[in-house]
């Protein structure tokens, strides 16, 4: 076996002749330089590809490149190899004689071993990375330990096209095999891969790619309605770690977009992280840019009784009443949503019932003209009202009736109504028609009835 594999010529005739009993869509580069070129190659990786890369990314070499040049570029790189490198003893080792038979695939891994050159490596991985559309060759790669080749060069390189050109290599590698991606954060070599999160040498585009191809690796696949689960608790508090203000925008728009599909991970173990994200998280409430994606984590993080202190702590109350008449709609409807998640019980609690926050609910109530947020604001207010004649006296006292009547006037939403007509209730006034607007910037005004 050895003696075929040293010989280029030998090798391309023995892929050929091991491969008639093998059924592959004849876009497969069939392990050997012969093969390449045919022109269904070029659909079969537009579809492969298709949705895989963020709008707001460099797209890898492997995929940005035109079609016919990959393939030439591919051409080159397998024919140097099959010239210049035999397959390693390891490929000897393989599981099945069939998996023996690595044609090109074994020489170019061998070949990314000894390169030192950086362009001519990165010629090597985004071959391989197209190689590895295949599902045969993927299989070859794995069964001689190909992983083990890619992951080595994290720790050989700080080279950042070099090192995107290699996740994106293991991205092809696992694709949404989630036992092929448990192999890649079992590996030794995972923390080179982590390690590029806080490269200085990355810039915000690379970084951008890097956030993109973590993304699909670090996570099993959503299957019969599944959430995606996180395959390496590390990647939290290295994320957690990256929400900086002086972090560029849309890398941090893609930690935050990847931290959200952490949420489901809130054991005791993961506590520590969650907590650095929440405070690092507060600061960016108020970047606009970035404040809905916040929001939503916050809200998914609001629901669980262990933050409900962390978020009193981290100051997440004011900038979240502050956020209330924030012009754009789905900040103020999304920031509504986590004070009512807050106002359940907690330290968070006790600070939505002191006098300043309850006064801002109220200014949101009086100046806000979305009705969804309204409604959350009313049942928020009647939820600390319930229960708390010292919260209600203080309502009244600074002219809620007033407001209330004057949402029931203004609006027809049944549920806005509603919840206005609970409230006036649970503060012991009437719901009869107001004569004229309060104003909530004066003290002592009396909430305009008592009971």
């Amino acid at each position: 076996m050895e003696a075929l594999l040293s010989s280029p010529n030998t090798l391309a005739r023995q892929n050929q002749q091991n491969n008639s009993n093998v059924v592959l869509p004849t876009h497969a580069l069939l392990r050997s330089s012969s093969n390449l070129g045919s022109s269904n190659l070029d659909n079969s990786s537009n579809e492969d590809r298709s949705g895989s890369e963020c709008s707001d990314c460099i797209p890898s070499s492997a995929s940005s490149t035109p079609s016919m040049r990959r393939i030439a570029l591919a051409k080159q790189i397998l024919d140097e190899a099959t010239s210049s490198f035999t397959p390693s003893l390891s490929i000897s080792a393989a599981k099945t004689d069939k998996c023996k038979n690595t044609g090109a695939l074994g020489p170019l891994l061998i070949m990314m071993q000894n390169e030192q050159d950086t362009e001519k490596l990165r010629g090597c991985l985004d071959t391989l990375a197209f190689l590895l559309l295949d599902k045969a060759n993927r299989k070859v790669i794995n069964e001689i330990h190909g992983l083990d080749v890619i992951m080595g060069l994290f720790s050989r390189t700080q080279d950042p096209t070099v090192l995107c050109s290699a996740l994106d290599a293991v991205c092809s590698l696992v694709r949404s095999d989630d036992a092929d991606k448990v192999c890649v954060w079992s590996h030794p070599g995972k923390a080179g891969v982590l390690g590029m999160l806080s490269n200085p040498g990355l810039g915000s585009a690379h970084l951008c790619e890097v956030l993109c191809m973590i993304r699909k690796i670090a996570f099993t696949s959503a299957s019969n309605g599944k959430e995606p689960e996180l395959l390496e608790p590390g990647l939290l508090p290295t994320l957690a770690s990256m929400l900086q203000t002086t972090l560029p925008r849309p890398a941090l728009l893609r930690v935050l977009k990847v931290l959200k599909l952490c949420t489901g991970m809130c054991g005791p173990q993961h506590l520590p992280s969650w907590n650095l994200a929440v405070f690092n998280l507060v600061p960016l409430l108020k970047d606009n840019m970035v404040s809905e994606e916040v929001l939503h984590i916050l809200l998914q993080l609001s629901e669980r009784p262990e933050f409900k202190n962390v978020f009193m702590a981290a100051g997440t109350i004011p900038p979240l009443l502050a956020l209330l008449v924030n012009s754009d709609k789905s900040i103020p409807i999304a920031a509504v949503c986590v004070l009512s998640s807050l106002s359940d019980g907690g330290l968070s609690c006790e600070q939505l019932l002191q006098e300043p926050s309850l006064l801002a609910l109220l200014r949101a109530l009086q100046l806000n003209q979305h009705v969804e947020v309204s409604i959350g604001v009313l049942y928020t207010l009647n939820r600390l009202a319930c229960g708390r004649p010292h919260v209600a006296n203080f309502l009244r006292q600074r002219g809620a009736a007033q407001v209330l009547r004057r949402l029931l006037q203004d609006w027809t939403d049944e549920d806005l109504r509603l919840g206005a007509s609970q409230l006036l209730g649970t503060i012991g006034s009437a719901a009869v028609a107001p004569s004229s607007k309060p104003s909530l910037a004066t003290d002592g005004d009396g909430g305009g009835g008592g009971g």
